[in-house]
């Protein structure tokens, strides 16, 4: 009697032990991918605080009247901001601040444009910056007049 109660322990034993192991096997594949997963977003962030992303919106005015808001949405600065029409089109432009010097996180600068009769409805642009990411930084736009 003695030796199939030791018998049964030893499994029960080994059981557990067998169990243990591969629970805690998988808890460090586990782990090990999360941690992966931890870098590779804390690289992406790192990252992002590097870039500036330069992007174009059209308000339109009064008596033909036409804003291009350049704003920088990314959240590093941007150096050296050009703008530049791309495609055969007349344009009237009002006033015009490119190349622009720098533009911090969240702001933005307004180039006036003017439409008239024959104006294009849609205008094709493109624009090129520097950040601490990388430099010449291009991004081509359609905008509705």
């Amino acid at each position: 009697m003695e030796i199939i109660s030791l018998i049964v322990a030893i499994v029960a034993f080994v059981f557990s032990a067998i169990t243990y192991l591969v629970h805690d096997r998988r808890l460090k594949k586990q782990e090990g991918l999360l941690n992966t997963y931890q870098l590779q977003k804390y690289e992406e962030e790192k990252v992002d605080l590097q870039k500036a992303v330069i992007r174009a919106n059209v308000i339109r005015g009064d008596k033909g009247r036409i804003t291009i808001k350049v704003f920088n949405a990314g959240k590093a600065v941007a150096k050296n901001i050009h703008l530049k029409f791309i495609g055969d089109q007349e344009i009237m432009i009002g006033s015009n601040p490119f190349p622009f010097e720098f533009l911090n996180p969240q702001e933005g600068t307004e180039m006036n444009l003017f439409s008239y009769v024959g104006s294009p409805d849609k205008l094709l642009i493109e624009l090129r910056w520097d950040d601490e990411f990388q430099e010449q930084n291009t991004h081509q736009q359609m905008l509705t007049l």
